[in-house]
C-alpha cells in the first residue's frame, strides 16, 4: 500500500469508509447515487422551469411589440387620411338577419299504440321502457337487446 499515493485528505475518507461494514458500504453507496440522480433531475427541472421562463418571456414581447406596430400603423394610417382629406374605405359590414317572432311549434302527442311483450315492460338492468320496436322484436324473436344499457332482454313462455 505504500506505492500508492493519497492525498491526506482523501486518505482520511478511504480509512472511515473502510472501516465500515460492507453492508453500510453498500448503503452509503446507493444513498450517493440516489441523491445524484435527485440532483441531476433537480437540474433538469430547472433548466426546463428556465427555458420555460425566456420562452414565454420573448413570446410576450414578440406580441408587445407586435400591438405596438399596429397601433403605430393605424396612428399614421389616421393621419395620412386626416391630412390628405381621403376617406378611409371601408369594409363591408356582414348582415345578420335575426327572426323576431320565430315560429315556435308545439309538439303534438303522438298516440301511441303499447304492445306489452308478454308482461315485459322495463329493462331489468336499468330501468328504461321497452320501446315500441324493441316490443315488437321481443314478440317476433324472443329476445332483444336493450338500447341503454345493452342487456339481452329474452321472453320465457310459462305454461302452467
Amino acid at each position: 500500500m505504500s506505492d500508492i499515493y493519497i492525498d491526506p485528505y482523501w486518505q482520511a475518507l478511504t480509512e472511515w469508509f473502510s472501516g465500515i461494514p460492507l453492508l453500510g458500504q453498500i448503503l452509503i453507496i446507493a444513498g450517493a447515487v440516489g441523491i445524484l440522480i435527485l440532483i441531476v433531475i433537480g437540474v433538469y427541472y430547472l433548466i426546463k422551469g428556465v427555458a420555460y421562463l425566456i420562452y414565454y418571456l420573448f413570446k410576450g414581447i414578440y406580441y408587445l411589440l407586435k400591438a405596438i406596430a399596429k397601433g403605430i400603423y393605424k396612428l399614421f394610417e389616421a393621419l395620412y387620411y386626416g391630412i390628405t382629406g381621403k376617406e378611409k374605405p371601408r369594409k363591408p359590414e356582414r348582415v345578420v338577419s335575426v327572426e323576431e317572432n320565430p315560429i315556435i311549434r308545439e309538439k303534438t302527442p303522438e298516440i301511441i299504440t303499447q304492445v306489452e311483450p308478454q308482461g315485459i315492460s322495463f329493462c331489468s338492468e336499468c330501468g328504461s321502457k321497452i320501446s315500441d320496436s324493441m316490443a315488437t322484436q321481443l314478440n317476433a324473436k324472443g329476445q332483444v337487446f336493450c338500447i341503454h344499457c345493452g342487456l339481452s332482454i329474452e321472453a320465457i313462455n310459462i305454461h302452467s
